[in-house]
């Protein structure tokens, strides 16, 4: 039988589950890079999409449609997971959660209830959503006035939104 996870099993976890989810979408054949992608570089370029660590072994514009658009899904679960937590935490550290249970991520799970964590996690997608389209409109507007076409000048500004 297993055990209940603990918060921080959980968080390892959840993170391990997109990187390898991520992995196997970079690998599928709808996915094309122009120097080739071997396992390696799928699983680092996952786990550095989801870790919002900007690191890869291979060129991100390299990538096709498809591999861009799986990257910017990547990146904006892997942000909104790591902004759920630092949000969380904070709570703990600052909300009722005594002392002696302070850095013990553990108590999140019996100080909050699941409706504050889904209002945690609906003020985050709200909040990254409106910043993200400011950003893509002031961004869209630069890459237009710099002499893209109004098409690319969208996408790179979509792109490059999500992915700051």
């Amino acid at each position: 039988m297993i055990k209940r996870l603990n918060a921080w099993q959980y968080l390892v976890l959840s993170f391990a589950v997109l990187i390898l989810f991520g992995t196997f979408l970079l690998s599928l054949p709808l996915v094309e890079h122009e120097g080739g992608l071997t396992f390696t570089d799928a699983l680092f370029t996952a786990t550095s999409a989801v870790c919002v660590t900007g690191l890869t072994t291979v060129s991100t514009s390299g990538f096709n449609l498809a591999g861009q658009l799986i990257l910017l899904l990547l990146m904006q679960l892997g942000a909104i997971g790591i902004m759920t937590l630092t949000s969380s935490f904070l709570l703990a550290v600052r909300g009722k959660v005594g002392l002696r249970r302070r850095f013990s991520f553990s108590s999140l799970q019996e100080n909050y209830e699941l409706r504050d964590a889904h209002g945690i996690l609906a003020s985050i997608v709200k909040i990254t959503v409106v910043i993200e389209l400011v950003g893509f409109a002031l961004l869209s507007i630069g890459f237009w006035w710099e002499g893209f076409g109004v098409r690319r000048a969208l996408y790179e500004g979509f792109f490059h939104a999500i992915s700051a």
